[in-house]
């Protein structure tokens, strides 16, 4: 079984984060030679998602305000 983790901080709109991982996921496995989707995607107007993967196979992904 896969299973997949999603961290909202900041506010961010649950909507809007489901959408951007997906687009996240929809580009494929890019960073650690394939293993990984891609570490940190910064969309303009819209929220930062980065990626990670457990020692298990998790995929777990963080989605937050753009820092300043």
């Amino acid at each position: 079984m896969a299973r997949i983790i999603v961290n909202i901080e900041d506010g961010v709109d649950h909507r809007e984060a489901l959408k951007h991982v997906d687009m996240v996921i929809s580009d494929g496995r890019i960073s650690d030679n394939g293993k990984c989707y891609c570490y940190c995607t910064v969309f303009k107007n819209g929220p930062e998602v980065y990626a990670g993967r457990t020692k298990s196979g998790t995929d777990v992904f963080r989605v937050c305000r753009e820092r300043a």
